[in-house]
């Protein structure tokens, strides 16, 4: 833990504050744009955290911060709250590189479908779902998934 800078450890904080909170039986404090943001930085920092331990080859941890970004992102959206569509994307995305580096080809498939009904041209998403594919011998649809990034 001594390795981990001054501004992840405050991120880590600020997670688990948030994470207890949204679990608690409270109501925000603030007004319905000021929760907004508050959930927003909440699902930022999810990422950013994800992304970090990406970079450590944690890809289990990785998932769970993913995970738990694209959770709270239903949440708001129940709230009537937007996360940003692209922040979405990117969530699922950074997730499939993990399930793929760990050789999980049924649920990169997952999570790529669900990026392709978002974005039916995002190319991450394409070249993904035909790694996957061709991984596992359905070498036609991964042709097909790949020429479709080609044309996107």
């Amino acid at each position: 833990m001594s390795n981990v800078s001054e501004e992840r450890r405050k991120r880590q904080q600020n997670i688990k504050e948030g994470l207890q909170f949204i679990q608690s039986p409270l109501s925000y404090p603030g007004t319905q744009e000021q929760y907004a943001v508050y959930l927003r930085a909440l699902v930022r920092n999810l990422f950013n955290e994800g992304n970090d331990v990406y970079r450590e080859h944690d890809w289990n941890n990785s998932i769970s911060q993913y995970t738990e970004a694209l959770n709270i992102a239903d949440y708001a959206k129940s709230e009537e709250i937007l996360i940003p569509k692209e922040i979405i994307e990117k969530l699922y995305i950074n997730r499939i590189a993990c399930y793929s580096n760990m050789g999980f080809h049924d649920k990169v498939l997952e999570d790529c479908n669900i990026v392709l009904s978002l974005n039916a041209s995002n190319c991450k998403a394409l070249y993904r779902k035909s790694k996957a594919l061709s991984d596992l011998g359905r070498y036609k649809k991964a042709y097909d998934a790949v020429a479709k990034c080609s044309l996107a």
